[in-house]
This record gives structure tokens, C-alpha cells and sequence, in this order.
């Protein structure tokens, strides 16, 4: 990779060949311009999931994979923030996908804000083309106070995922998700939103949370 990435999408995957080309595909196709960098990382998997991460970062300049200890979901974050050289970070899970304007939206809150932290809903969406919107989706972008943020968690009117949101790579020098635990995102992003700095919520279904 030549150019100095702006974005690191961070993917960990576990026995998920099946999804990971689409997963993938959904970085690839946002409709930004600036420079994103993919790192797939491989946590243990059984199947041939490992195989298709070698040959996406041999076909794709912007995909990298690394390794991580078959240890749970939070080492493999914490492994691939380690590995990331862009100013933002953002999370995503290998069998999920992004709406196609996924990031143009949350930068452009971020630029109109100049926030440190920039979230959206999320779309439960099935196999045989069900969906489930899980929040209002008003359409409208929003700086959130702290107590603000800290209460939509609390009242399930947003989500404590880190999978929909993007970070100052900087922010991680000091915050990483806790090993060894279920529920790592619900562990940490209390304290995540209170210290962050300033926050936005865009209220629309720009994650595709997935079900077979």
C-alpha cells in the first residue's frame, strides 16, 4: 500500500468464508475517496477462512491480514488497532455489511461538527430479505451530550456497539476492549462516550446487522 490511509476498517474474522467476500465488498464500494485501508483479522478459524484472507490481501492494494491467538472477538480488535496507520478507525463484523454510504455519511457529521466520535442505527436484515428497523431512523443528524449518549444505551434507543461508529485512531492509546469478557462493547462504551469527546448520532440504518 502507497498511500497513507485516512481509514482503518478493522474486521475480525472467525469461520466466516461464507460472508467475508460480501463484508468485504461492502468496504470497497463505499462511496468516499479518501484512502481506506482493510485489515481482516484471523482469530482461530477452523474452515477456510484464513485462505480467503491471504488471497483478498494479495488481489486488494488496501486489505492486509494479520493474526491473533484464537482468543475471542476483543484481542482481535485490540490486534488490529495495534496494526492500523489511519487517523480513524472503524469496526466491522465478517458476516455484517455497510450501506454503500455508510462512511460519507459519518465523516460528513464529523466534518460538520468536528466530533470525536460519530455513530448510526443499525438494520437487522435476514437471509430471506426480511429487515427490522430497531430505531426511530428519523434521518436527521444530531451532537449528543454524554448523559444524552449514556441514556440511549441505557433506554435501548441507540446501541452500545462499537461496529457502527468511527474513532480517532488516537483515542485507542489509552482505551481498548476488555479481554476475556462476553458483551465487550457493552464493557466499555459508557465509559467510551464519556470520554471521547464531542459526540454525533446520525439517526439512519447505515449497518447491516446480519442473520442466516
Amino acid at each position: 500500500m502507497d498511500q497513507q490511509p485516512y481509514l482503518s476498517v478493522i474486521i475480525p474474522v472467525h469461520n466466516t468464508a461464507d460472508t467475508l467476500q460480501r463484508c468485504v465488498d461492502s468496504v470497497l464500494n463505499q462511496t468516499v475517496t479518501f484512502p481506506i485501508e482493510i485489515i481482516l483479522v484471523e482469530n482461530g478459524s477452523t474452515d477456510n477462512s484464513p485462505e480467503l484472507c491471504r488471497e483478498m490481501a494479495e488481489r486488494y492494494d488496501c486489505v492486509r491480514t494479520i493474526t491473533s491467538s484464537p482468543a475471542g472477538l476483543s484481542l482481535a480488535r485490540n490486534c488490529g488497532v495495534k496494526a492500523a496507520r489511519g487517523e480513524w478507525v472503524a469496526f466491522l463484523d465478517s458476516d455484517d455489511l455497510l450501506q454503500p454510504d455508510f462512511f460519507e455519511a459519518l465523516f460528513k457529521a464529523r466534518d460538520e461538527y468536528d466530533a470525536d466520535m460519530v455513530w448510526c442505527n443499525y438494520l437487522n436484515v435476514w437471509a430471506d430479505g426480511r429487515q427490522e428497523h430497531c430505531f426511530a431512523d428519523t434521518g436527521l443528524t444530531v451532537e449528543k451530550s454524554v448523559p444524552e449518549a449514556v441514556a440511549g444505551i441505557l433506554l435501548d434507543t441507540s446501541t452500545s456497539a462499537s461496529w457502527n461508529r468511527i474513532l480517532r485512531k488516537n483515542f485507542f492509546d489509552t482505551h481498548k476492549f476488555p479481554e476475556g469478557v462476553i458483551f465487550e462493547d457493552h464493557q466499555v462504551m459508557f465509559r467510551w462516550v464519556a470520554e471521547a469527546g464531542k459526540l454525533v448520532h446520525v439517526d439512519r440504518p447505515l449497518y447491516l446487522y446480519t442473520h442466516t
